[in-house]
Protein backbone atom coordinates (compact mmCIF):
# COMPACT_ATOMS: atom_id res chain seq x y z
CA UNK A 1 0.00 0.00 0.00
CA UNK A 2 1.86 3.22 -1.09
CA UNK A 3 1.17 6.39 1.35
CA UNK A 4 -1.59 7.74 -0.72
CA UNK A 5 -3.84 4.73 -0.39
CA UNK A 6 -2.68 4.49 3.23
CA UNK A 7 -3.91 8.21 3.93
CA UNK A 8 -6.94 7.28 1.81
CA UNK A 9 -7.44 4.42 4.49
CA UNK A 10 -6.58 6.34 7.65
CA UNK A 11 -9.18 9.11 6.24
CA UNK A 12 -12.05 6.93 5.75
CA UNK A 13 -11.26 5.28 9.03
CA UNK A 14 -11.39 8.38 11.14
CA UNK A 15 -14.75 9.56 9.02
CA UNK A 16 -16.94 6.45 9.70
CA UNK A 17 -15.84 7.00 13.06
CA UNK A 18 -17.67 9.41 13.39
CA UNK A 19 -20.18 9.24 10.72
CA UNK A 20 -23.14 11.75 10.42
CA UNK A 21 -25.91 12.63 7.93
CA UNK A 22 -25.45 16.04 8.86
CA UNK A 23 -22.00 16.32 6.78
CA UNK A 24 -23.91 17.15 3.76
CA UNK A 25 -20.54 15.70 2.15
CA UNK A 26 -21.99 12.28 3.17
CA UNK A 27 -23.44 10.40 0.06
CA UNK A 28 -20.50 11.52 -2.08
CA UNK A 29 -18.47 9.49 0.71
CA UNK A 30 -20.32 6.96 0.98
CA UNK A 31 -20.40 6.72 -3.01
CA UNK A 32 -16.42 7.06 -2.99
CA UNK A 33 -16.29 4.50 -0.68
CA UNK A 34 -18.49 1.80 -2.82
CA UNK A 35 -16.01 2.41 -5.61
CA UNK A 36 -13.26 1.41 -3.37
CA UNK A 37 -14.53 -1.36 -2.60
CA UNK A 38 -15.29 -2.50 -6.25
CA UNK A 39 -11.88 -1.69 -7.12
CA UNK A 40 -9.63 -3.11 -4.54
CA UNK A 41 -12.12 -5.92 -3.32
CA UNK A 42 -10.97 -4.38 0.20
CA UNK A 43 -13.87 -5.66 2.45
CA UNK A 44 -13.30 -2.75 5.00
CA UNK A 45 -14.58 -0.29 2.50
CA UNK A 46 -17.56 -2.40 2.14
CA UNK A 47 -18.72 -2.60 6.22
CA UNK A 48 -18.03 1.53 6.11
CA UNK A 49 -20.76 2.18 3.78
CA UNK A 50 -22.84 -0.91 4.93
CA UNK A 51 -22.48 0.21 9.15
CA UNK A 52 -23.08 3.91 7.99
CA UNK A 53 -26.41 2.78 6.44
CA UNK A 54 -27.42 0.98 9.48
CA UNK A 55 -26.97 3.68 11.58
CA UNK A 56 -28.64 6.45 9.38
CA UNK A 57 -31.68 3.50 9.23
CA UNK A 58 -31.61 3.23 12.77
CA UNK A 59 -31.83 6.81 13.81
CA UNK A 60 -34.76 7.58 11.36
CA UNK A 61 -32.96 9.69 8.62
CA UNK A 62 -34.55 8.63 5.34
CA UNK A 63 -38.42 8.72 7.22
CA UNK A 64 -38.81 12.53 7.10
CA UNK A 65 -38.83 13.09 3.40
CA UNK A 66 -35.19 14.63 3.96
CA UNK A 67 -36.35 17.25 7.03
CA UNK A 68 -33.17 15.24 8.91
CA UNK A 69 -30.83 15.97 6.78
CA UNK A 70 -28.86 19.45 6.01
CA UNK A 71 -30.04 20.03 2.50
CA UNK A 72 -33.31 18.61 0.59
CA UNK A 73 -31.13 16.76 -1.54
CA UNK A 74 -28.76 14.97 0.60
CA UNK A 75 -31.62 11.72 1.29
CA UNK A 76 -31.21 11.01 -2.24
CA UNK A 77 -27.30 11.31 -2.09
CA UNK A 78 -27.11 8.74 0.97
CA UNK A 79 -29.97 6.25 -0.53
CA UNK A 80 -27.33 5.50 -3.72
CA UNK A 81 -25.89 3.29 -1.24
CA UNK A 82 -28.69 1.33 -0.35
CA UNK A 83 -28.70 -0.15 -3.51
CA UNK A 84 -25.25 -1.38 -3.38
CA UNK A 85 -25.72 -2.88 0.12
CA UNK A 86 -28.94 -4.83 -0.98
CA UNK A 87 -26.54 -5.95 -4.01
CA UNK A 88 -24.17 -7.21 -1.17
CA UNK A 89 -26.44 -8.42 1.50
CA UNK A 90 -29.19 -9.82 -0.39
CA UNK A 91 -31.53 -8.19 2.16
CA UNK A 92 -34.95 -7.14 0.78
CA UNK A 93 -35.83 -4.77 3.65
CA UNK A 94 -33.85 -1.93 2.10
CA UNK A 95 -36.43 -1.90 -0.56
CA UNK A 96 -39.17 0.22 1.55
CA UNK A 97 -36.59 2.73 2.17
CA UNK A 98 -36.00 3.05 -1.84
CA UNK A 99 -39.51 3.16 -2.01
CA UNK A 100 -39.70 6.29 0.34
CA UNK A 101 -37.05 8.23 -1.03
CA UNK A 102 -38.62 7.48 -4.24
CA UNK A 103 -42.14 8.48 -3.28
CA UNK A 104 -40.20 12.09 -2.25
CA UNK A 105 -38.37 12.52 -4.68
CA UNK A 106 -41.67 12.33 -7.16
CA UNK A 107 -43.47 14.71 -4.98
CA UNK A 108 -40.49 17.63 -5.25
CA UNK A 109 -42.30 20.70 -6.98
CA UNK A 110 -40.70 21.29 -9.85
CA UNK A 111 -40.18 24.74 -12.32
CA UNK A 112 -42.46 25.72 -15.37
CA UNK A 113 -39.47 23.87 -17.58
CA UNK A 114 -40.08 20.87 -15.64
CA UNK A 115 -36.51 20.74 -13.55
CA UNK A 116 -36.90 20.17 -10.10
CA UNK A 117 -36.29 22.65 -7.62
CA UNK A 118 -35.72 24.00 -3.89
CA UNK A 119 -38.93 22.77 -1.94
CA UNK A 120 -38.82 26.08 0.43
CA UNK A 121 -37.47 28.37 -2.41
CA UNK A 122 -39.72 27.08 -5.57
CA UNK A 123 -38.16 30.27 -7.16
CA UNK A 124 -34.63 28.93 -7.57
CA UNK A 125 -33.62 25.39 -10.15
CA UNK A 126 -31.71 22.48 -8.62
CA UNK A 127 -28.19 23.00 -9.18
CA UNK A 128 -26.25 21.09 -11.59
CA UNK A 129 -24.41 19.61 -8.26
CA UNK A 130 -27.75 18.79 -6.78
CA UNK A 131 -28.67 16.88 -9.64
CA UNK A 132 -25.17 14.91 -9.23
CA UNK A 133 -27.78 14.23 -5.75
CA UNK A 134 -30.85 13.26 -7.32
CA UNK A 135 -30.36 11.74 -10.49
CA UNK A 136 -28.32 8.82 -10.37
CA UNK A 137 -30.84 7.56 -7.51
CA UNK A 138 -33.41 8.19 -9.74
CA UNK A 139 -32.08 6.50 -12.23
CA UNK A 140 -30.63 3.64 -10.14
CA UNK A 141 -34.40 3.06 -9.26
CA UNK A 142 -35.50 3.00 -12.61
CA UNK A 143 -33.25 0.42 -12.91
CA UNK A 144 -34.09 -1.79 -9.93
CA UNK A 145 -37.95 -1.15 -9.46
CA UNK A 146 -39.72 0.23 -12.36
CA UNK A 147 -37.96 -1.30 -15.88
CA UNK A 148 -36.75 2.27 -16.74
CA UNK A 149 -40.20 3.54 -17.03
CA UNK A 150 -39.56 6.68 -16.23
CA UNK A 151 -36.55 7.15 -18.52
CA UNK A 152 -38.19 9.84 -20.89
CA UNK A 153 -38.46 12.12 -17.39
CA UNK A 154 -34.53 11.63 -16.89
CA UNK A 155 -33.53 12.59 -20.47
CA UNK A 156 -35.43 15.85 -20.21
CA UNK A 157 -34.36 16.55 -17.15
CA UNK A 158 -30.77 15.97 -18.64
CA UNK A 159 -31.34 18.27 -21.98
CA UNK A 160 -33.20 21.10 -19.74
CA UNK A 161 -29.62 20.70 -17.37
CA UNK A 162 -27.87 21.29 -20.67
CA UNK A 163 -29.05 24.74 -20.90
CA UNK A 164 -27.13 25.47 -17.91
CA UNK A 165 -23.94 24.31 -19.12
CA UNK A 166 -24.35 25.65 -22.64
CA UNK A 167 -26.87 28.89 -22.11
CA UNK A 168 -26.05 30.28 -25.56
CA UNK A 169 -27.02 27.17 -27.64
CA UNK A 170 -30.18 27.07 -29.58
CA UNK A 171 -29.87 23.28 -30.80
CA UNK A 172 -32.42 21.14 -29.66
CA UNK A 173 -29.76 18.25 -29.38
CA UNK A 174 -26.31 17.77 -29.14
CA UNK A 175 -23.79 16.89 -31.91
CA UNK A 176 -19.91 17.31 -32.92
CA UNK A 177 -20.54 20.23 -34.83
CA UNK A 178 -22.57 21.88 -31.80
CA UNK A 179 -19.32 20.94 -29.43
CA UNK A 180 -17.18 22.73 -31.76
CA UNK A 181 -18.19 25.69 -31.76
CA UNK A 182 -20.61 25.69 -28.20
CA UNK A 183 -19.05 28.05 -25.04
CA UNK A 184 -19.16 27.00 -21.92
CA UNK A 185 -21.76 29.13 -20.26
CA UNK A 186 -21.25 28.00 -16.42
CA UNK A 187 -18.00 27.37 -14.00
CA UNK A 188 -16.00 23.99 -14.84
CA UNK A 189 -17.18 23.02 -11.23
CA UNK A 190 -20.37 23.09 -12.55
CA UNK A 191 -19.41 21.42 -15.98
CA UNK A 192 -17.76 19.00 -13.34
CA UNK A 193 -21.00 17.89 -11.71
CA UNK A 194 -22.87 17.82 -14.95
CA UNK A 195 -20.05 15.20 -16.30
CA UNK A 196 -20.24 13.06 -13.69
CA UNK A 197 -24.15 13.03 -13.03
CA UNK A 198 -24.29 12.13 -16.72
CA UNK A 199 -21.64 9.08 -16.52
CA UNK A 200 -23.05 7.60 -13.25
CA UNK A 201 -26.29 7.56 -15.16
CA UNK A 202 -25.18 5.90 -18.68
CA UNK A 203 -23.36 3.24 -16.27
CA UNK A 204 -26.99 2.54 -15.07
CA UNK A 205 -28.61 2.69 -18.23
CA UNK A 206 -29.95 -0.04 -20.20
CA UNK A 207 -27.65 0.18 -24.32
CA UNK A 208 -31.19 -1.00 -25.95
CA UNK A 209 -32.66 2.15 -24.55
CA UNK A 210 -31.21 3.52 -27.60
CA UNK A 211 -32.48 6.43 -28.25
CA UNK A 212 -32.29 7.96 -24.38
CA UNK A 213 -28.78 5.60 -23.41
CA UNK A 214 -27.44 7.98 -27.04
CA UNK A 215 -28.59 11.09 -25.70
CA UNK A 216 -27.15 10.96 -22.54
CA UNK A 217 -23.70 9.90 -24.57
CA UNK A 218 -24.25 12.41 -26.67
CA UNK A 219 -24.79 14.91 -23.76
CA UNK A 220 -21.89 14.30 -22.08
CA UNK A 221 -18.95 13.97 -25.13
CA UNK A 222 -20.02 17.36 -26.13
CA UNK A 223 -19.55 18.65 -22.48
CA UNK A 224 -16.45 16.61 -23.03
CA UNK A 225 -15.12 18.22 -26.24
CA UNK A 226 -15.80 21.76 -24.40
CA UNK A 227 -13.58 21.11 -22.07
CA UNK A 228 -10.49 19.62 -23.63
CA UNK A 229 -10.93 23.05 -25.61
CA UNK A 230 -10.31 24.38 -22.58
CA UNK A 231 -7.34 22.73 -21.58
CA UNK A 232 -3.59 24.36 -21.99
CA UNK A 233 -1.88 21.54 -24.13
CA UNK A 234 2.22 22.58 -22.56
CA UNK A 235 0.97 22.24 -18.85
CA UNK A 236 -2.20 19.83 -18.80
CA UNK A 237 -4.48 22.30 -16.88
CA UNK A 238 -7.82 23.29 -17.42
CA UNK A 239 -7.34 27.12 -15.94
CA UNK A 240 -4.96 29.54 -15.34
CA UNK A 241 -2.41 28.71 -12.87
CA UNK A 242 0.16 31.45 -10.97
CA UNK A 243 3.48 31.73 -11.94
CA UNK A 244 4.41 29.27 -9.68
CA UNK A 245 2.54 26.41 -11.29
CA UNK A 246 0.06 26.43 -8.08
CA UNK A 247 -3.95 26.63 -8.14
CA UNK A 248 -6.42 27.14 -5.55
CA UNK A 249 -8.54 24.82 -3.99
CA UNK A 250 -11.59 24.93 -6.50
CA UNK A 251 -9.67 24.72 -9.48
CA UNK A 252 -8.50 21.51 -7.58
CA UNK A 253 -12.13 20.26 -7.18
CA UNK A 254 -13.24 21.00 -10.70
CA UNK A 255 -10.39 19.15 -12.19
CA UNK A 256 -10.83 16.17 -9.70
CA UNK A 257 -14.52 15.92 -10.93
CA UNK A 258 -13.73 16.39 -15.10
CA UNK A 259 -10.73 13.93 -14.00
CA UNK A 260 -13.13 11.13 -12.59
CA UNK A 261 -15.53 11.32 -15.67
CA UNK A 262 -13.09 11.15 -18.02
CA UNK A 263 -11.54 8.19 -16.42
CA UNK A 264 -14.55 6.02 -15.44
CA UNK A 265 -15.93 7.09 -19.61
CA UNK A 266 -12.91 5.58 -20.95
CA UNK A 267 -13.18 2.44 -18.64
CA UNK A 268 -16.80 2.49 -20.04
CA UNK A 269 -16.28 2.42 -23.40
CA UNK A 270 -17.76 5.75 -23.95
CA UNK A 271 -14.49 7.79 -24.82
CA UNK A 272 -11.78 6.07 -26.34
CA UNK A 273 -8.33 5.72 -24.59
CA UNK A 274 -6.69 8.91 -25.94
CA UNK A 275 -8.65 11.17 -23.14
CA UNK A 276 -6.99 8.99 -20.39
CA UNK A 277 -3.80 11.18 -21.30
CA UNK A 278 -5.90 14.42 -20.80
CA UNK A 279 -7.02 13.26 -17.33
CA UNK A 280 -3.70 12.53 -16.02
CA UNK A 281 -2.30 15.31 -17.23
CA UNK A 282 -4.80 17.57 -15.34
CA UNK A 283 -4.64 15.69 -13.00
CA UNK A 284 -0.64 15.92 -12.47
CA UNK A 285 -1.33 19.25 -12.90
CA UNK A 286 -3.32 20.56 -9.81
CA UNK A 287 -0.99 17.71 -8.13
CA UNK A 288 2.18 17.62 -8.47
CA UNK A 289 3.89 15.81 -5.44
CA UNK A 290 2.15 13.18 -2.71
CA UNK A 291 2.84 15.79 -0.03
CA UNK A 292 0.80 18.30 -1.47
CA UNK A 293 -1.57 15.75 -2.07
CA UNK A 294 -1.56 14.72 1.90
CA UNK A 295 -2.01 18.43 3.04
CA UNK A 296 -4.18 19.74 0.50
CA UNK A 297 -6.58 16.69 0.31
CA UNK A 298 -6.54 15.09 3.64
CA UNK A 299 -5.98 17.95 5.92
CA UNK A 300 -3.13 16.04 8.07
CA UNK A 301 -1.95 18.79 10.19
CA UNK A 302 -0.59 18.75 13.69
CA UNK A 303 -2.93 17.26 16.48
CA UNK A 304 -5.19 20.00 17.47
CA UNK A 305 -4.39 22.70 14.76
CA UNK A 306 -7.66 24.13 12.79
CA UNK A 307 -8.09 27.22 10.27
CA UNK A 308 -10.71 29.41 10.85
CA UNK A 309 -14.37 28.33 10.06
CA UNK A 310 -12.79 24.86 10.21
CA UNK A 311 -12.88 21.62 12.81
CA UNK A 312 -10.47 18.88 13.06
CA UNK A 313 -11.08 15.25 14.10
CA UNK A 314 -8.70 13.03 16.48
CA UNK A 315 -6.24 13.08 13.70
CA UNK A 316 -6.12 16.59 12.97
CA UNK A 317 -8.15 16.13 9.60
CA UNK A 318 -10.51 19.42 9.21
CA UNK A 319 -14.20 18.26 8.17
CA UNK A 320 -16.28 21.24 6.73
CA UNK A 321 -18.24 20.30 3.78
CA UNK A 322 -15.84 21.39 1.48
CA UNK A 323 -13.52 18.92 2.94
CA UNK A 324 -15.41 15.86 2.86
CA UNK A 325 -16.68 16.81 -1.02
CA UNK A 326 -13.04 17.38 -2.27
CA UNK A 327 -12.09 14.07 -0.70
CA UNK A 328 -14.97 12.06 -2.08
CA UNK A 329 -13.67 13.42 -5.46
CA UNK A 330 -9.88 13.25 -5.07
CA UNK A 331 -11.09 8.96 -3.65
CA UNK A 332 -13.09 8.88 -7.14
CA UNK A 333 -10.34 10.19 -9.56
CA UNK A 334 -7.35 7.89 -7.60
CA UNK A 335 -9.40 4.75 -7.81
CA UNK A 336 -10.01 5.47 -11.88
CA UNK A 337 -6.56 6.49 -12.00
CA UNK A 338 -6.34 2.67 -10.35
CA UNK A 339 -8.74 1.18 -12.98
CA UNK A 340 -6.30 2.60 -15.87
CA UNK A 341 -2.78 0.83 -14.31
CA UNK A 342 -4.43 -2.18 -14.26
Amino acid sequence: MNSIENNIQLFLEDYFSHFSFQDDGAGSILSASERLYESTGNTVFKEYVLNALTQLISEKSFESAGSAFPSFTAPFSCAKALFFAEKETGRHEYRAILDTCMKNLTSLPRTVSGLFCDPQNQARAVSLQDLYAILPFYMAYEKQYNHFGNLSDISDLFSRARKQVFPHTEEAAPDRASSEKNSLGTDLSGTGWYLLTLIDCIDLCDEQLYEHYRLMIDLFREAVHSVIRSQNQETGSFFSTADDGSCGRQERFATLMIVSALLKAVRLGVLNEKYVKHGIAAFDTVFRSEAEITNEIFCLRDHGHTDEGETADKNGHCLTKEDTEITAMFINAYTEMMYVRK
